[in-house]
């Protein structure tokens, strides 16, 4: 996957309009922790998303409704799927625009790890739409089907996880 080609592509113009972002969850697991900071999880059906490609601009459009980047870039017009990706790379959303398959035991490993580390601080919050929830882990590992790695790195996480169910947009960042 990558969106360099999919920058290029007007095949998928349509989904930015479709509304089907709204039917994705978006999670925050908080903490003011300066090295665990933050981590972002968008969720999607895949009765809605039937490829990686539409789920990714779906997560990433619930993403960027739900920081209000969307509101302070294009107001309340929608821009094409062009100016969004391209908006997307320009504020280096992955560092990495090619997205490549890893084993799930790989990215399980981090992700328990940034996880455990983000829910262990005090003062650590969960969310689920802006409203504060109980805790629970969003992925089960036997219920994992793919993963797609942006990123991967020691201060940045982002990954498109595939489920039986599901796709899960994954994305963690310390403050550096």
């Amino acid at each position: 996957m990558n969106l360099s080609t999919l920058y290029n592509s007007t095949q998928y113009d349509h989904l930015l309009t479709d509304g089907n972002w709204q039917k994705a969850d978006f999670y925050e697991l908080d903490t003011s922790s300066s090295f665990w900071n933050k981590a972002i999880v968008v969720a999607l059906p895949k009765k809605v998303a039937k490829t990686t490609t539409e789920a990714l601009i779906y997560a990433l459009q619930k993403q960027a409704k739900a920081l209000r980047i969307w509101e302070a870039e294009w107001k309340t017009t929608t821009p094409t799927l062009k100016s969004f990706i391209h908006f997307f790379i320009a504020e280096k959303g992955f560092t990495n625009t090619q997205g490549k398959p890893i084993a799930i035991e790989d990215f399980w490993k981090k992700y328990s790890a940034t996880i455990a580390g983000i829910t262990g601080e005090i003062g650590f919050e969960f969310t689920k739409n802006n409203e504060t929830i109980p805790f629970f882990n969003l992925l089960n590992k036997k219920e994992l089907t793919q993963v797609i790695c942006f990123d991967d790195n020691w201060e940045e996480h982002n990954f498109l996880v595939e489920t039986k169910t599901s796709w899960v947009l994954y994305h963690w960042s310390s403050v550096v």
